[in-house]
C-alpha cells in the first residue's frame, strides 16, 4: 500500500510519499517544489491525502457512562446538535473513543460542508484531487506516534498550531497565529508535558532523516500516515475522479471474469450433454423400432430413466429393464398413444429387502373402453404386474394414467 499526503504553503507544495510492507511504514520521498508531483498524484495505486486547516474545524469532547459504541454514536448526535453554532446535518463529522472505567469518552472533530467543497476545489485547481481529506491536528497526532512513539504525553508547538497529545488521543488543538503567545499558553496550561518543537533534539532509531526534516515534513507525513490508520478520518464527500476510475476498472475486470466463467461453464454443460446423448442413443440402438414408432415422447421422457437404471443396477436386477418395457408395450394390439412412460424404484418396504420398482403409463385413448382394453391387456402379460394389485386407471378429459407395481423375479428381461 502506498500514500501520498500533499499541502500547500505559500506557494510551496510538500509532500511526503509512504508505503507499507508487513503493517512497516517507510518513507520513500520527502520533497518540497512549486509544482505538485502529478506523476505520483496520478497513480492508481497510491492514495492522496490532503489536510484541512486546523482554523476550520471544531473538536468537542464528550464522555458517557456506557460503552456500546452504538448507543454513544446516537448520544455524540444528540449532545452535538445541542451545542454546535449549525445544523449538524449540514457538517462532516469523525469521532475517536476511548473507553475509560467503565465509561466512553469522545472527542469529536466537527467542519462545515461547504468549508470542505472550498478546500477540496482549491486543491482541485492545483492540479490536486485527493482521495482523501485528513485534519491537521489528526496528522500532527499521527506524525508523533509513528516519529517519537516513546512519548505517551507531550506537546507540538507548529506555528500557528499547537497540538497536545495524551495517550495518543488529542486534548487541546489551538491555532494561534503569534507564535510566541502560541507558546506560553500550552507551555502555562500543560507545564507537565514536554514541548516539541523544531529545536527538540531526540534520539531516533532507524530513520533515515533528521528529526529538523521530519518536523518539517510532519503534517505531510501524518496526513500520508491516515490511510494505514484503523480508523481513518475521511471528511471527503464524494469520490475523487481517480477512484471512479479504479472502480471502473475492477468492475470491468470482474465483468470480463464472469463472462469468462460463464462461457466456460457453458461450454463444459455442452459438453457433458452431448457425451449423456452419445451414451443415450448408443442404449437405443439396441431397439430400432423404437425410432420411428408413435411412442417418440415416451422415448424422450425414457431417456432419464436409462441413467438412472445404471445407479440402481443391483436392485433393478430383479426387473424387467425399462427398454424391455417400454417395447412389450409398443407392441400390444391397441388404439392408444403413450406419452409418457416412468420407471421408478421405491423404498424398501422392510430391511434386507429389494427395493419394489413402479411403472407409470400417461397415455391418451378416444374412449373409456378403450383404456380399459390397454389395462386388461397389461394385466394378462404373464409375470408382469405384482400379484394380488388391481389395476386402475385415472383420466382428465382423454388423458389417462395408470400406476401398478412390477412383480419381483419376474422372469421377463
Amino acid at each position: 500500500m502506498q500514500s501520498l499526503g500533499v499541502i500547500q504553503d505559500n506557494g510551496i507544495f510538500r509532500w511526503a510519499h509512504l508505503s507499507s510492507l508487513n503493517a512497516h511504514v517507510d518513507i520513500k520521498i520527502l520533497r518540497e517544489e512549486e509544482s505538485p508531483p502529478l506523476d505520483l498524484l496520478l497513480h492508481p495505486d497510491i492514495t492522496v491525502v490532503t489536510p484541512l486547516s486546523a482554523s476550520l474545524v471544531l473538536r468537542k469532547e464528550l464522555t458517557f457512562p456506557q460503552t456500546s459504541r452504538s448507543l454513544v454514536s446516537q448520544g455524540i448526535d444528540f449532545q452535538l446538535g445541542m451545542t454546535l453554532p449549525f445544523p449538524l446535518k449540514e457538517c462532516q463529522l469523525f469521532s475517536e473513543y476511548t473507553p475509560q472505567d467503565h465509561k466512553m469518552k469522545t472527542t469529536s472533530w466537527i467542519a462545515h460542508q461547504k468549508d470542505i467543497k472550498t478546500h477540496l476545489e482549491a486543491y482541485q485547481a492545483m492540479q490536486i484531487d485527493p482521495d482523501q481529506i485528513s485534519l491537521e491536528p489528526l496528522a500532527i497526532a499521527r506524525w508523533a506516534k509513528w516519529v517519537l512513539p516513546h512519548l505517551k504525553k507531550c506537546a507540538i508547538i507548529m506555528p500557528p498550531l499547537g497540538v497536545v497529545i495524551d495517550e495518543g488521543r488529542v486534548i487541546c488543538s489551538v491555532h494561534v497565529e503569534d507564535s510566541q503567545r502560541l507558546s506560553k499558553f500550552i507551555e502555562q496550561k500543560y507545564p507537565l508535558f514536554p514541548v516539541i518543537d523544531e529545536s527538540y533534539c531526540p534520539s531516533l532509531e532507524n530513520l533515515q532523516f533528521s528529526f529538523q526534516t521530519l518536523f518539517k515534513y510532519a503534517v505531510a507525513i501524518g496526513s500520508a500516515l491516515e490511510p494505514f490508520e484503523h480508523s481513518q478520518c475521511q471528511f471527503r464527500l464524494t469520490p475523487s475522479l481517480k477512484k471512479h476510475k479504479k472502480e471502473a476498472r475492477i468492475f470491468k475486470r470482474c465483468l470480463l471474469g464472469g463472462a469468462s466463467l460463464f462461457l466456460g461453464l457453458c461450454l463444459l454443460s455442452l459438453t457433458l450433454l452431448s457425451l449423456k446423448k452419445m451414451e443415450i442413443n448408443k442404449a437405443l440402438t439396441s431397439f430400432p423400432h423404437l425410432q420411428s414408432s408413435p411412442y417418440e415422447k415416451a422415448v424422450s421422457s425414457l431417456q432419464h430413466q436409462v441413467i438412472q437404471e445404471k445407479k440402481k443396477q443391483q436392485h433393478s436386477s430383479h426387473f424387467p429393464s425399462p427398454l424391455t418395457l417400454l417395447s412389450l408395450f409398443s407392441s400390444l394390439p391397441s388404439n392408444i398413444s403413450i406419452e409418457r412412460f416412468t420407471y421408478k424404484m421405491g423404498e424398501p418396504l422392510k430391511k434386507n429387502l429389494p427395493l419394489p420398482c413402479y411403472v407409470t403409463l400417461e397415455f391418451h385413448a378416444k374412449t373409456d373402453q378403450q383404456a380399459d382394453q390397454f389395462t386388461q391387456q397389461i394385466k394378462h402379460i404373464p409375470d408382469l404386474v405384482e400379484p394380488n394389485y388391481e389395476l386402475k386407471w385415472t383420466s382428465s378429459s382423454n388423458s389417462y394414467t395408470l400406476s401398478f407395481p412390477l412383480q419381483k423375479e419376474s422372469p421377463i428381461r
